[in-house]
């Protein structure tokens, strides 16, 4: 699943190949795309008449600003594109400065009208030469280690069998991302082996009773700030992150997914119902945050 932008609580998938992170984990999405997106997807309305203005330098080169407005559902914002040596880092660019104002100025005109949030840029803005390293942005994830050693000279012993076999729970959840807590069932294995009398017995009979409010009880708290974004992937700019952290930011991106989560999101697991319900609750907070859009751009 690609990186995605939320417009108006609706999430949209960028391409791999439309989107790249920089050193200064800043998001960048290719100008290309986000025209295409603009108008074909959303039905964004053309862009307005630019407007030029042009400063000559003590070098004698131009310094020039381009402000361009953008509409979207009857709100229009302006966006801001600048020119200048530092800036034209080839050739074309440096043969056709104001194209090049008028560009960003228009790139930025969409992403000021959609409330897209800051950080998020496009490459006629920030080229994709300052891009990553690593493919799209993502640092490559360390090999597991490979452990076939141990199980290997533990095979003539019985007792060594089942010890690999009672971490594997804990850590094959772990590595979903998906659940808070690991399986406690391997703390009740000495339990039922240390039960002769009838008084231990009736322990192991509550102790599975308190791993099972345990599992689900990180998703059970009661303060719904602290419940964490389960859906989307690692490279969503929202998953894993906590309901009470979007709130805290005040980012109009971020309180719009929660609106998302709160009236479009189709729940399927009880992790993702509580995550709906816990947005839900959110709302009336959420409410007071969200601003209309001010029909201001920002500094490309």
């Amino acid at each position: 699943m690609a990186y995605q932008l939320v417009v108006d609580g609706k999430a949209y998938d960028v391409p791999d190949d439309a989107t790249f992170l920089t050193d200064r984990e800043s998001r960048v999405v290719t100008a290309t795309w986000l025209r295409t997106f603009f108008w074909n997807t959303l039905q964004g309305e053309p862009f307005g008449k630019p407007e030029f203005q042009t400063t000559v330098l003590g070098n004698g080169k131009p310094h020039i600003l381009c402000t361009v407005p953008a509409t979207y559902k009857e709100r229009t914002a302006y966006g801001v594109g600048e020119a200048w040596s530092p800036n034209l880092t080839n050739e074309i660019m440096q043969s056709y400065p104001a194209l090049q104002a008028r560009r960003r100025a228009e790139s930025d005109a969409i992403l000021a009208v959609l409330n897209i949030a800051d950080r998020v840029y496009t490459d006629d803005q920030i080229p994709r030469s300052e891009a990553k390293r690593e493919p799209n942005g993502l640092q490559p994830k360390p090999p597991a280690p490979e452990s076939t050693s141990a199980p290997a000279e533990s095979q003539g012993s019985a007792p060594a069998s089942p010890a690999p076999e009672t971490p594997d729970p804990g850590t094959s959840n772990a590595s979903t991302g998906r659940t808070r807590t690991r399986s406690s069932k391997p703390a009740a294995a000495p339990a039922e082996n240390a039960s002769p009398s009838p008084a231990p017995t009736e322990e192991p009979a509550s102790s599975p009773e308190a791993p099972a409010s345990d599992t689900p009880s990180p998703s059970d708290a009661g303060d719904p700030r602290d419940v964490v974004i389960i859906v989307g992937t690692t490279r969503s700019q929202f998953c894993d992150k906590t309901l009470g952290q979007l709130l805290t930011s005040k980012n109009q991106q971020a309180l719009n997914y929660i609106h998302y989560l709160a009236n479009n999101f189709s729940a399927k697991t009880d992790d993702e119902k509580h995550l709906v319900a816990a947005a839900k609750s959110l709302m009336p907070e959420v409410e007071k945050l969200l601003v209309p859009a001010s029909g201001q751009g920002r500094s490309a």
